[in-house]
This record gives structure tokens, C-alpha cells and sequence, in this order.
């Protein structure tokens, strides 16, 4: 399998950096995986969350990565990566889309999707209203944005006779100067 690692998780502030060395660990042997399948996908496209949890003296913490599979060219990309520490989430004993869950619930921003609203859409089917091809009438983050947001929007648009549905991989935004806050001081 081909791996591709987004520059952002080793190239960003030194405490959310997650190195390429500790990414493929968690790739090649995760405590836990999760796989979200993209229906209707020719592709044959996976969202997969990775977990390796992590042993610190004085604090545990679980590294999630958010990567999409293609089995048609046996690719993955990896998007996202986030530190979780024990806390936030019983580490020990939840999922990888748990803790994503715990993780976007504390610092996770409004999103819309087409008519749904949340802070975390995951693996639903979103009916479209009206004319929308425009990326900007079918996902929106909500309210007033922080100074340093990240965003997911792993979806996929189909029509079918008409009517235009939204299948949703994972959708959420994170405000990112709580997050690393949170991060620099667990």
C-alpha cells in the first residue's frame, strides 16, 4: 500500500507535530483502526481512523489519525492528526471515532451540512436541497471563526434521479489555538 502523509502533522507548531516515524508506527501497528465505507463510492474509498496509544511517564495519550483509503489504486492518504490525552477520554478503553468524538465535542466548532447541523457528522446520508453543486451552499462552519480553524470535510455528492444526496465520511471543524492550548498544557 502506497502511504502519503500530510506535511501538516510534521510541519506544524512543535506540540501538535505528530513526526512521520510515529505516524507510520500507528499505520503499520494500531491498538486500534475503524473504517467508515463510503457507499456508492466506484472508488471504493475508506475514511480510517488509527489509534496508537502512547505511554509517557506521568501521561498516556492516543495519537488518532484521519486518513482516506482508495482500494481501486491501494492508497492512503493521511489528512489529520491529533494528540488525545487521558482526560479528555478514557484512552484505554475507547474507539478511535470515540475519541475523535470527545475531541471535537470540546473543541470542535458549528458546522452545516446541507439541513444537518452538529459539531461531528459522520457516516450519514444528507438529502441536498435545490441547486447544490456549489461547495459553499452544502458545507458551512457556523458563527464567528477563531484566528487558526482546522476542517474535514470528507463527503461525496450524488445524484440520483434528481435528487442530489450528500454521503458523509466525517464532516467537523476544530478550533485549533484551544486545541493546541490543550495540548501544551496536558
Amino acid at each position: 500500500m502506497k502511504t502519503t502523509i500530510s506535511r501538516k502533522l510534521a510541519d506544524g507548531p512543535p506540540a501538535l507535530r505528530i513526526s512521520k516515524t510515529n505516524a507510520i508506527n500507528a499505520i503499520n501497528s494500531p491498538d486500534d483502526i475503524q473504517i467508515i465505507k463510503l457507499d456508492g463510492d466506484d472508488h471504493l474509498s475508506e475514511l480510517r481512523l488509527y489509534a496508537k496509544r502512547v505511554e509517557k511517564p506521568g501521561r498516556s495519550l492516543m495519537i488518532i489519525l484521519v486518513a482516506m483509503y482508495r482500494g481501486d489504486t491501494d492508497e492512503l492518504q493521511v489528512c489529520d492528526g491529533y494528540k488525545i490525552y487521558e482526560g479528555l477520554a478514557d484512552i484505554a478503553a475507547v474507539t478511535p471515532l470515540e475519541a475523535m468524538e470527545s475531541l471535537v465535542d470540546k473543541f470542535g466548532l458549528n458546522i452545516r451540512v446541507g439541513n444537518q447541523r452538529g459539531k461531528f457528522i459522520y457516516d450519514q446520508k444528507i438529502p441536498l436541497d435545490g441547486d447544490s453543486n456549489d461547495p459553499n451552499k452544502i458545507v458551512e462552519i457556523e458563527g464567528e471563526l477563531p484566528a487558526d480553524v482546522e476542517q474535514c470535510f470528507m463527503l461525496k455528492v450524488d445524484d440520483k434521479d434528481g435528487n442530489k444526496v450528500a454521503s458523509v465520511g466525517m464532516a467537523y471543524a476544530l478550533d485549533m489555538t484551544a486545541y493546541g492550548k490543550y495540548v501544551r498544557e496536558s
